[in-house]
């Protein structure tokens, strides 16, 4: 489409405005001027126990823990979590888990040990996924609606689902320097 000299597109007016007043936040932010909100929340471990086998193996299950991970009350409006995991495993082989979280624990999921396992969980309860190599720390990010329900109503239950590979039940998930962030 050729455009008569000098003349601008209408739906170029309409958002120039909006990009011209927003522009200095958003430099102003990348140069950490004006600091984006964060919180730090606490640090935690998840122990995979399973009584009853000697190993889990990768599975559409996802499975909770019956208390919250999540226990404080962010006032942001969307959120991403920071925070550094370290995988402290039996083997030296790396797994492949998916991140859910839940704002209180699904009534359809069976008990087993001291999980709720849920089948067929919804994708938007997913908040993430990562590849983890024992005994080894790396940071990872969650973020989601999901997630963003879970941090303002101050209770998350973090569930996990082994996509690939397999974990024992001495195997830990230690989170720390646990940290919401505002998104824009």
């Amino acid at each position: 489409m050729q455009l008569p000299h000098g003349k601008i597109p209408h739906m170029t007016l309409r958002f120039l405005p909006r990009a011209i007043l927003l522009a200095p936040a958003f430099l102003l932010m990348g140069c950490g001027i004006i600091p984006l909100q964060s919180t730090n929340l606490d640090d935690f471990t998840i122990a995979i126990t399973s009584p009853d086998q000697v190993s889990t193996n990768p599975s559409s299950d996802v499975g909770y823990l019956p208390d919250p991970q999540i226990k404080q009350t962010v006032p942001l409006v969307r959120v991403r979590i920071y925070a550094s995991l370290k995988f402290t495993a039996k083997t030296t082989a790396p797994i492949k888990v998916n991140f859910y979280v839940r704002s209180s624990l699904p009534a359809t999921c069976t008990k087993v040990g001291p999980y709720f396992v849920c089948s067929n969980e919804p994708n938007s309860q997913k908040i993430g996924s990562a590849t983890l190599t024992p005994n080894t720390s790396q940071d990872i990010i969650l973020e989601g609606q999901a997630l963003n329900d879970a941090v303002h109503a101050g209770n998350g239950f973090l569930g996990l689902q082994l996509e690939q590979g397999v974990a024992f039940s001495t195997d830990r998930l230690e989170f720390t320097k646990v940290v919401a962030q505002a998104l824009l």
